[in-house]
């Protein structure tokens, strides 16, 4: 059996995956900068609000060995109007 093909195609398949798993890390990295730039440039308007309720949110993947939770705050202002904001971590405690 001859091993030129593999020794061939070795270097051609490393460098494929080479190249997606830093282009996944630049994926990244530029979208978080980007939530980043849309986060600064927000206005931040000053208003008193209460907690009204914390949610989570739980989606399973296959055989519960992927499955993940999303956490979510509602908050109520004097006008009565309600706001709902995903939290990256919120302690439900």
């Amino acid at each position: 059996m001859s091993f030129g093909f593999f020794q061939s195609a070795f270097p051609i398949v490393f460098g494929l995956v080479f190249l997606f798993v830093i282009g996944t890390f630049i994926g990244i990295a530029v979208r978080a900068i980007m939530q980043w730039s849309k986060n600064s440039n927000s206005p931040r308007i000053p208003a008193q609000a209460r907690v009204v309720t914390k949610r989570t949110y739980t989606s399973c993947g296959a055989g519960d060995t992927s499955a993940s939770t999303s956490y979510y705050i509602t908050f109520e202002f004097l006008s009565g109007d309600r706001k709902e904001f995903y939290m990256p971590y919120l302690n439900m405690g």
